[in-house]
């Protein structure tokens, strides 16, 4: 027995033949899509990096005003 003979009898047993009857019987019991739907949704919600990056653009901006046009650049 050649090393793809016996790889294919490996393959053989380990995975058993599909018919199309049993794909009839093993359908999901509900609907999943609603709930990925939902995670795909955005979240409105600011994280607190958001928040603390808005922070240190206020501040930055209140100290030096003249580096409006260098923050604005890189954002």
């Amino acid at each position: 027995m050649t090393d793809e003979e016996r790889l294919a009898e490996l393959l053989r047993r380990a995975v058993p033949p599909v018919s199309f009857d049993a794909l009839d019987d093993a359908r999901a019991p509900h609907d999943l899509w609603p709930r990925v739907a939902r995670c795909l949704q955005p979240s409105p919600r600011w994280s607190p990096l958001d928040l603390a990056l808005a922070a240190v653009v206020a501040i930055a901006l209140i100290l030096f005003p003249q580096a409006l046009w260098l923050i604005a650049y890189h954002m």
